[in-house]
């Protein structure tokens, strides 16, 4: 469990985790609703993507930073106590990005050049700078933007045990 203070994993950058298009997935469980991250590719020098909680509303959103684009958020509030799945995927050849949560299409947005998936940074679970309180399970990082989450082709799974 991430405590919410200070707690969080960097996986490194490797040649699956950047690329134009990617999805990403996890099932959590916030403690507390708060501004937390629960997944990014945080660089300080690239435009990254972030998927996180947006104060104590248990909204969640996916943008890319600098300038925050794509910017969808869920419609859907989150409750804390409870697991959620989440998956964001970017598909470079129809520049559109999309946010599900629990399997249900949330928001997506199109026209979009990138989201920052080719960034030279790795895959961050929670955030030094904001973050999560709470449990992050089964995070996957795939190579394409699968159209339903039953077929995941290739994906580069991280599974964290107690």
């Amino acid at each position: 469990a991430l405590d919410g203070v200070d707690d969080y994993v960097s996986i490194p950058a490797s040649s699956q985790t950047q690329n134009d298009s990617f999805t990403v997935e996890a099932w959590f469980k916030p403690d507390t609703l708060k501004t937390q991250i629960l997944l990014s590719n945080y660089s300080a020098t690239e435009q990254y993507w972030r998927i996180f909680m947006t104060g104590t509303s248990g909204f969640i959103e996916f943008d890319s930073l600098p300038n925050e684009i794509g910017n969808l958020r869920t419609s859907t509030s989150t409750v804390a106590g409870r697991w959620y799945h989440i998956a964001a995927n970017y598909d470079a050849s129809s520049k559109t990005a999309r946010l599900y949560l629990d399997g249900n299409l949330e928001a997506e947005s199109s026209g979009i050049e990138s989201m920052g998936g080719d960034a030279s940074s790795g895959v961050n679970i929670g955030s030094s700078s904001y973050p999560f309180a709470g449990q992050i399970d089964e995070i996957r990082h795939l190579e394409s933007c699968p159209n339903r989450f039953g077929n995941r082709g290739d994906a580069l799974s991280f599974v964290i045990e107690p």
